[in-house]
């Protein structure tokens, strides 16, 4: 799909470049601290098409008059496809390893409802499940979340929870407390679609690798085809859904 407006557009950390060479794909960032910038995005350059607003990339970016900075930093799908061959990167899929999908399942065998609460701190996340459009209606703090570029309601059709281990990994030059996501290894992780939830483990072998996720009999779960949206949360967090 493409998007007319993708923003605010922010800066690089390193668990951020460790999943976007899952996909060897486009990585739009204004900098990041000297870490991500100098160690984590070279050893992950094989594996993503770098776009940094900061460093030699600031074709696709322009600023609103909308927010303010530095959230105000805005792009959108034509304008990073236009700019690509002018970092000699491809503007087509490069391909890669593919999730397992499924056909939707018959809506007289979808549950009537399900609700779905992933508590952060500054947010609560909700999704509706909706059986007529096999669709979970996303919510932020109980209200229906409008997409600002179309005015359209925000959905997705599968929903997957990683609980994954955050831990303070070092102080920058400006003395900020830097955070690390364990998101090279495994864990528990829940799956949502078509008004179930499927417990089970999230795998990922490596920085480069796919992360894949499994049922609780070590089978790799079956998606519907459509949209995907990943919730990372630290383990404990109380995750709710009925």
């Amino acid at each position: 799909g493409t998007a007319t407006d993708i923003g605010g557009v922010r800066s690089a950390r390193p668990y951020f470049v460790r999943w976007v060479a899952e996909y060897k794909a486009l990585y739009g960032h204004f900098g990041g601290d000297p870490k991500v910038l100098n160690e984590v995005i070279p050893a992950m350059s094989g594996s993503i098409y770098n776009m940094d607003d900061l460093n030699g990339g600031s074709c696709p970016y322009h600023r609103t008059t909308t927010r303010v900075a530095p959230h105000n930093a805005y792009t959108n799908s034509a304008a990073l496809i236009s700019c690509l061959p002018q970092k000699g990167y491809p503007t087509t899929y490069q391909g890669g390893p593919g999730r397992p999908f499924v056909d939707d399942t018959p809506a007289a065998d979808r549950p009537a409802s399900q609700s779905i609460t992933v508590p952060y701190r500054t947010v609560s996340v909700g999704y509706q499940f909706d059986p007529a459009t096999d669709k979970y209606i996303r919510l932020l703090n109980g209200k229906k979340q409008i997409d600002p570029a179309n005015n359209q309601q925000v959905f997705a059709r599968n929903i997957i929870v990683m609980f994954q281990a955050i831990s303070n990994d070092y102080l920058d030059a400006s003395g900020i407390q830097r955070i690390n996501i364990a998101n090279v290894g495994s864990g528990k992780s829940i799956v949502f679609k078509e008004g179930k939830a499927i417990t089970g483990t999230w795998k990922k072998t490596s920085d480069t690798a796919l992360t894949r996720f499994y049922d609780d009999a070590g089978k790799e779960i079956i998606l519907v085809r459509g949209e995907i949206f990943i919730q990372s949360v630290p383990p404990g967090t109380a995750v709710t859904y009925k």
